[in-house]
């Protein structure tokens, strides 16, 4: 048990006792929950995020750091029906959702029954657009790569419920507004690590969430996006074409190691 320490003041004048008073020191405060990382899920044990992005873009540093962390923290959130797998910063970097807008009413996630995901979600950065403190990140999500464990035992591919090559293809929009002042120094995020052990928001706010697997693409150009992310995926049409509605072998959903994934503990003071 921790002990309380206990203070006795006494105000002393002309030689009597005018005042004394008795109180216990306030406790430290309680560590903020946004800065206890509570780690990789157990239940997502076999599900791994990659980023790949265009030239020019530089994944470990600069506004992808955000995108990473918001889309990662999104995920786990999501899937697990639990607010303490966000990654440290989330809940100063994004603000509540907002239902008014198609850009910000679904900035927290707001998840079904937890949910097991395997397999590799694969992203790759197309473009920063806009000027001065507010930007957009135009990305693609590969998820024909990932299943969910279905009734019998199988996996049922994340292909929502289109056909083909390209049902596992989705674009997405991220909106976010640049720091007061200059950014942190943080070290370059990369590692052997699945999550972040710090806050790597690094005073990024987090504006907008469209598209993805989880959402609805209705900014002006998603269409012409997602068409972009089909032409860039290398894979071959039969290895990202699954009939709807059937199950096959976890194996078709490999887990590939986190990229370029986050230093494995926070740097020493």
């Amino acid at each position: 048990m921790r002990m309380r320490a206990v203070l006795t003041s006494c105000l002393v004048g002309l030689g009597l006792l005018t005042g004394c008073t008795t109180e216990e020191a306030a406790p430290p405060p309680a560590e903020p929950v946004d800065s206890l990382p509570a780690g990789w899920p157990d239940t997502l044990a076999d599900f791994s995020v990659t980023w790949t992005a265009e030239p020019g873009i530089e994944l470990t540093g600069g506004v992808a750091v955000p995108v990473r962390a918001y889309l990662e923290s999104y995920y786990l959130a999501y899937l697990t029906d639990d607010d303490k797998y966000l990654y440290p910063g989330f809940r100063r970097a994004v603000a509540e959702n907002d239902a008014g807008s198609a850009e910000a009413k679904a900035l927290w996630p707001d998840p079904p029954a937890p949910t097991v995901w395997v397999g590799t979600a694969r992203h790759h950065l197309l473009r920063v657009e806009g000027s001065g403190p507010d930007l957009s990140v135009i990305g693609c999500l590969y998820s024909y790569g990932v299943g969910h464990l279905g009734e019998e035992g199988g996996v049922r591919p994340n292909t929502g419920a289109g056909f083909g090559p390209d049902a596992g293809i989705s674009a997405f929009r991220i909106g976010l507004r640049a720091p007061d002042g200059e950014p942190g120094d943080l070290p370059p995020q990369q590692g052997p690590a699945r999550a972040p052990a710090l806050d790597v928001f690094d005073g990024w706010q987090v504006t907008a969430h469209q598209g993805g697997y989880l959402l609805e693409a209705n900014w002006p150009d998603a269409t012409g996006v997602k068409a972009e992310c089909a032409a860039r995926d290398d894979s071959p049409p039969q290895d990202r074409t699954f009939p709807p509605g059937e199950q096959y072998p976890q194996s078709r959903f490999p887990t590939l190691p986190a990229a370029p994934g986050w230093p494995d503990a926070a740097p020493a003071p």
